[in-house]
């Protein structure tokens, strides 16, 4: 039976209609997921924190005061001071600051190359995806890690040079889960339809295949900014992050690693440590929940 343009546009228009239904029933899912939620909550607040963070501290990160040095946490400094008599409270809230906009920076910047190069990839097929996935096979044959720091040593430590080797560097694994997604997406009815339809490629590619991406997208860009909380910490930790005096978390810990403090003063060292866990650990909540939300679970089972 030939199928008429007014079908193939009911076609799309139901596609669409499912779309939205199958929007709700993710809402209703991630509602249902406790600890998602949670974190959902917790990031919330940290955000907010760190955004109004000189309405939430009393005091600058950076301001020493030596007649205050190596406080233990009192009603004054609730997370006592440091070696130079600078709260620890406010360095935390602050420290949150780099820690959100490294992470949320450097992923958007390997989410956006990662999606075009495996929507390019996996659309055309051919010489163009070959090229592109062995250059991405090229990448992926080194660890992500000793990439970033190789980078991050041959350049100036600095926050746009931390945005630049993680969001560089980390692209590859992306561009794979969108090839194979685009693989399969691009043989759909709704696909054939636009084609009908007198669609362009890049009309498709932007208007039914990115869409259908964006739950994939969500769930990977939320494990990324766990994984690039960590990294940024690490570095931090290393001397390779944002250099001194500004808060960072790894940097707090870098410098409470003596044995004196370890044992004499563990309020410099648990805070940082306690603010990187809880952090990452709601930001995987968030994942869980919307892994469940998007059904992508369901269909790998």
């Amino acid at each position: 039976m030939t199928t008429t343009p007014l079908s193939k546009t009911q076609s799309v228009t139901e596609t669409e209609t499912q779309a939205d239904r199958g929007l709700s029933r993710g809402q209703s899912r991630f509602l249902r997921h406790r600890p998602a939620v949670i974190g959902a909550l917790f990031l919330l607040v940290l955000i907010a924190a760190s955004i109004f963070a000189p309405a939430v501290v009393a005091f600058q990160p950076n301001k020493t005061n030596i007649s205050r040095r190596n406080e233990a946490p009192s009603v004054q400094h609730l997370l006592g001071t440091d070696g130079l008599g600078r709260d620890v409270w406010a360095r935390v809230i602050y420290g949150s600051r780099i820690s959100l906009v490294v992470a949320g920076v450097s992923v958007t910047i390997y989410l956006a190359i990662g999606t075009a190069v495996g929507a390019v990839s996996g659309f055309y097929g051919g010489t163009v995806d070959f090229l592109l996935q062995r250059l991405a096979d090229i990448l992926l044959a080194f660890p992500s890690i000793l990439l970033i720091l190789t980078f991050v040593s041959l350049t100036e430590p600095g926050i746009v040079n931390l945005f630049l080797a993680i969001g560089l560097l980390n692209w590859p694994s992306v561009a794979r889960l969108v090839r194979a997604e685009v693989l399969s997406l691009r043989e759909r009815e709704y696909i054939t339809a636009a084609r009908a339809l007198g669609a362009s490629n890049t009309g498709i590619i932007l208007r039914h295949i990115l869409p259908g991406l964006t739950p994939m997208l969500l769930v990977t860009a939320t494990f990324g900014v766990a994984e690039a909380i960590l990294i940024e910490s690490s570095l931090s930790f290393l001397g390779l992050g944002v250099p001194p005096p500004a808060a960072t978390w790894g940097g707090m810990i870098r410098d409470a690693v003596s044995i004196t403090i370890l044992e004499q003063r563990p309020w410099l060292w648990v805070s940082p440590g306690v603010a990187i866990a809880l952090t990452v650990l709601a930001v995987n909540f968030v994942g869980d929940g919307l892994l469940a939300a998007s059904g992508l679970q369901q269909q790998r089972q």
